[in-house]
């Protein structure tokens, strides 16, 4: 009860665990073939956070192509391909924890289970989504090395680079023993609270450069070095964002939805069913043609007033 929520609790024992796994590899194949070189490499690295309770995670990817030939004495051609994953994930919490602990330390903040229910940090780490964040980099690359005359080279190379950023996460109702009042459990964030979002950006950038350079040595002591060259870049920038509110309401509404176009149906069905009734009576040919005209009428305005009810 009350003694224990103003307890010194051991912060962290709690929260803390006493080692953060992590792991690397790396493959690379090299050699080359008459006049050609190639590289190529495999990367991968996952680390975990130190968190003992839902600790964040990131895992990173990266491909290298890289292959150069000499087409001529004079020149020299080569293409790089390179290609990474970034992929971070963590409880998305409303404030951060590492934040509050250090802020307030273990006598001014409630921590672990108090009669089977979590304290406010707990509860709210426990309870929280997975907000994920994935960056993926492409980048192409083209170059060329040419000697137009003895000590003069040109050099040029193109890069074409694709950044793209997708995260997203729920914020969702969160229970437990808050910082206020009496311990007892209830909503810490109520479920109005309850919301949706995902974002996007991508960015896409084009690079050239292109120099010259001419190199001569006059009298065997004198050297002279000329440098000449220009560079452009264009970057495309796009981003998106999307929020809904009330995520538990929005799922609720959703089922609503559904179990009244159900009904709906049903009613359509079983008035329906009744028209052949109706056929077999001994009612005058006239009677019955309007009878049958009065339930189709009636089976449409039952339908769209359900409609309008779930709709309004």
């Amino acid at each position: 009860g009350t003694p224990y929520y103003y307890a010194d609790w051991d912060v962290q024992d709690i929260y803390y665990s006493k080692a953060a796994p992590s792991q690397s590899h790396n493959l690379s194949v090299q050699g080359s073939s008459g006049k050609t070189n190639y590289y190529l490499s495999f990367g991968y690295d996952e680390k975990e956070g130190i968190m003992k309770v839902r600790p964040d995670e990131l895992k990173k990817y990266n491909v290298s192509v890289n292959v150069t030939t000499n087409l001529y004495d004079w020149l020299q051609v080569g293409a790089r391909v390179n290609y990474s994953r970034k992929a971070y994930q963590r409880p998305d919490i409303y404030s951060s924890t590492y934040q509050t602990l250090w802020r307030w330390g273990s006598f001014f903040i409630p921590s672990g289970t108090i009669d089977g229910y979590d304290t406010r940090r707990m509860s709210m780490r426990k309870q929280a989504s997975d907000r994920k964040e994935i960056t993926d980099l492409t980048r192409l690359n083209g170059f060329l090395k040419a000697e137009i005359v003895k000590g003069l080279t040109l050099n040029a190379d193109f890069t074409y680079a694709i950044q793209n950023l997708n995260s997203g996460s729920e914020d969702f109702s969160v229970y437990g023993i808050d910082w206020s009042g009496m311990p007892t459990p209830k909503y810490i964030v109520t479920k109005s609270n309850s919301a949706i979002w995902r974002d996007n950006s991508k960015q896409n950038t084009w690079t050239l450069n292109a120099y010259a350079n001419y190199a001569k040595t006059f009298a065997k002591s004198h050297n002279l070095n000329v440098m000449v060259g220009a560079n452009a870049e264009e970057v495309d920038y796009t981003y998106l964002y999307g929020y809904r509110k009330g995520l538990l309401r929005s799922l609720l509404s959703l089922a609503g939805t559904i179990a009244s176009f159900y009904l709906a149906w049903m009613f359509s069905e079983n008035l329906s069913t009744s028209m052949p009734l109706i056929r077999n009576t001994n009612l005058d040919p006239l009677l019955q043609t309007l009878t049958a005209q009065y339930y189709t009428l009636a089976n449409r305005l039952l339908y769209f007033v359900i409609l309008f009810l779930v709709f309004r």
